[in-house]
């Protein structure tokens, strides 16, 4: 990048004059700066910084043209998105998949709760019912066995 003074414009490479930084982000020239300690821009004491190629790096960067970085960046962070995208996109059926789960399994306990409710219910009537069956079972006889193993009512053979 080609840093101009943000008053009058010059350019540094094209006038090849003296531009100066100031601690309040304004590239001024000398010429704009006229002996000043504070910013022709926003006329703030400032400290100023001459534009040269023997200023500390982390100042040049400031004036270095970020764009072939930036390309790289972008690709990195498109990758990392689409990254993140997958795992967003995981996590969500993984999710999903335990909501569904869950529903399932509340539907299986009603269910079973339903089916423990019946079976109890059955258990009861037949209870009830063998109660009221008993007494008219007792009066039934089964066929006594003889002693000499013959049932009852068979005639012996001589």
């Amino acid at each position: 990048m080609d840093p101009f003074c943000n008053i009058c414009f010059k350019n540094y490479q094209a006038a090849k004059c003296e531009l100066f930084c100031t601690d309040c982000q304004h590239v001024l020239c000398q010429e704009c700066l006229k002996g000043r300690d504070f910013c022709g821009m926003c006329n703030k004491k400032c400290r100023l910084m001459k534009i040269s190629n023997t200023m500390p790096q982390n100042m040049k960067k400031f004036f270095t043209d970020v764009r072939p970085e930036l390309t790289g960046v972008i690709k990195i962070v498109k990758f990392q998105d689409a990254q993140r995208a997958i795992g967003a996109n995981h996590a969500q059926r993984i999710l999903k998949e335990y909501y569904d789960s869950k529903r399932r399994l509340e539907a299986i306990k009603k269910e079973y709760d339903e089916l423990g409710k019946e079976f109890a219910k059955v258990k009861q009537e037949e209870r009830s019912s063998a109660g009221s069956n008993r007494g008219s079972f007792s009066t039934l006889r089964t066929p006594q066995s003889s002693v000499s193993g013959n049932s009852a009512g068979t005639e012996k053979k001589r």
